[in-house]
Formats: C-alpha cells, structure tokens, sequence
C-alpha cells in the first residue's frame, strides 16, 4: 500500500490500522421488505472503509465499533445483531432482520 492510501485509511478505518492490514467497505444497505422471504438489498452505498480483521471480532464487539465510529447509535447494543452472508458481516435490526450496515469482506477462497 502506498503512503497516500495508507494515510487514507487509517482515516477512514481509524487509529488502531496498520500499513499491513487489508481494507474493507463499510456499506449503507438500502433494503426492500420482501414480504415472508426477509429482506431484498435494493441498494447500497460506501460509507466508510475499516480493516477486514474487524471482521473476526465477535459481534458484540463488531456493533461497538459500528457505534464508535458513529455507524450507528449507542441504543443498537441491544437492538442490533451480525450475521455473516458469506460476503459480508451484515449488521441487522434484531426485531425486523432489515439490513442496515455491511462489512463488505468479499469472496473467500
């Protein structure tokens, strides 16, 4: 990573990021209601970018830091879950499952 790309990041992702770690999107998930079937993603937008190790924390720990970094707000502890879609580490509302944030990690091989 370049020195310009590194100072972004760790902007976007940061004070605990290091030149070493990859960088992930931070996703706002724009969701339709699809009736019985859950939840359809209409459209989404990069809100902010964070290291892919954000990823391997426990969800407990990935929603504080959705609230650390003014994602979302201190009342999503409790109203919030994460779910992995194979893609992403989808953070849901705990009561309707709506989409609301992604950290978008990609394809694993």
């Amino acid at each position: 990573m370049d020195r310009h790309a590194a100072d972004y990041a760790r902007y976007h992702a940061g004070p605990d990021i290091d030149d070493s770690d990859t960088i992930i999107n931070v996703l706002s998930i724009d969701a339709w209601a699809d009736g019985e079937d859950g939840w359809t993603w209409n459209n989404w937008h990069k809100v902010g970018t964070c290291a892919l190790t954000t990823c391997d924390l426990p969800a407990a720990e990935i929603i504080a830091f959705m609230i650390g970094e003014g994602y979302l707000q201190q009342t999503a502890s409790e109203r919030c879950e994460v779910e992995d879609d194979q893609y992403n580490m989808v953070i849901v509302d705990k009561e309707t499952r709506e989409p609301l944030f992604a950290l978008e990690y990609g394809p694993t091989e």
